[in-house]
């Protein structure tokens, strides 16, 4: 499977939160299957040089953004949109329970936003 960004682009141009080459090329897989399997593996069958620059640009920022989701999920273990209100008095947390579709498809909503600019989501195209 064709990667999308590498870590150049994702600390320098995205400014991403993982620390460790290590680290980024693990998230780098899973966020490129995640990304694949949200566009029907169009960019695959399409190549992802044949798609317009801004596709590209999209699709890349895309991959940062859910690799930087799926790091701060598996380290701690939820996501800050998880949270639907706190307190300090006595600690009290609540979990917003209402899913969006990023949420149950486990990726990102600033990525899901910036594939669904690219037009590659659209169940027809």
């Amino acid at each position: 499977m064709q990667t999308i960004v590498d870590f150049e682009y994702y600390s320098k141009k995205h400014g991403g939160c993982i620390p460790t080459i290590d680290k980024f090329e693990e998230m780098l897989l899973l966020a490129t299957s995640d990304i694949h399997r949200l566009t029907f593996y169009r960019i695959n069958k399409a190549g992802f040089e044949n798609l317009t620059e801004q596709q590209q640009a999209l699709i890349k920022k895309a991959c940062c953004y859910q690799m930087d989701y799926l790091y701060q999920t598996l380290e701690n273990g939820r996501t800050e949109s998880d949270i639907a209100s706190y307190s300090a008095g006595n600690i009290s947390v609540t979990y917003d329970t209402r899913k969006s579709y990023a949420e149950l498809e486990r990726v990102s909503e600033q990525a899901c936003k910036l594939l669904k600019m690219t037009g590659l989501m659209q169940r027809a195209i």
